[in-house]
């Protein structure tokens, strides 16, 4: 078996254990994917997974992260079919784009599978959501999850970013739990153990940021750092690349 893609150069990779919210800070790395699967990673010899087919991505000077995840989005079911379907579709575009490929909901919206994003039911739980109400209470809940807590007119918030960036910038939380808030802590949420970070076996979902580090990466508000996608082992932004 080879791999499908690797992504080389990497000049920090966020990596995590299975069943751990605390990443390891890996330098000078690389992922293999096979498919839509993680098969390895790390700084040794990647060359042995290469082979005519094998789609290879430089990430040099970049760091690589783990796609985000929002646990607590309202879709719109309360106007016609048609534009429900409209505005939802259109919601998880935007999304995607922010890096947002894995979305939680109490209802699942009708809208056509695609290959850049996924949709779960989230079971009626408290979560200890975070969200752009943090600017009126600034207060954080222990375990938080950051979410955008998105409805259509009431919250139309699209980006996790600006949040996660405000955390920083005020000493609320580190950069590194800020991040799982974004990524482990919604899996293990709504009981993805797929989804729960880079590491061997995990879906390959993951996000390359023209960034030194979590730090700046997070303390640089207004700046788009955002430079690829990859969900399901797919390049999926800015362009597809199967």
């Amino acid at each position: 078996m080879k791999a499908t893609l690797i992504i080389k150069n990497i000049h920090k990779l966020y990596a995590s254990s299975p069943g751990s919210d605390v990443f390891s800070c890996i330098e000078h790395a690389f992922v293999a994917v096979h498919h839509a699967r993680i098969i390895d990673l790390g700084t040794h010899d990647h060359r042995q997974w290469i082979d005519k087919d094998t789609r290879i991505i430089d990430a040099s000077n970049e760091i690589v992260v783990p796609s985000f995840i929002d646990a607590h989005v309202r879709f719109c079911f309360d106007r016609r079919s048609g534009d429900n379907v409209r505005i939802n579709q259109e919601t998880m575009e935007l999304f995607y784009k922010n890096g947002i490929t894995t979305v939680g909901t109490r209802q699942l919206p009708a809208v056509a599978s695609s290959p850049y994003y996924q949709l779960f039911l989230c079971e009626r739980q408290r979560l200890p959501i975070v969200d752009y109400g943090y600017l009126r209470h600034r207060q954080l809940k222990k375990g938080f999850l950051l979410s955008t807590s998105f409805l259509y007119e009431e919250q139309p918030f699209y980006d996790l970013m600006p949040l996660a960036s405000l955390l920083c910038m005020e000493g609320a939380a580190g950069a590194q739990e800020i991040l799982a808030a974004m990524t482990l802590r919604p899996a293990k949420a709504l009981k993805l153990s797929g989804k729960r970070g880079i590491r061997k076996g995990a879906d390959a979902d993951m996000i390359v940021f023209q960034a030194r580090d979590l730090e700046e990466l997070f303390c640089s508000f207004g700046r788009q750092r955002l430079h690829r996608i990859i969900h399901q082992g797919v390049h999926i932004y800015p362009h597809v690349i199967i």
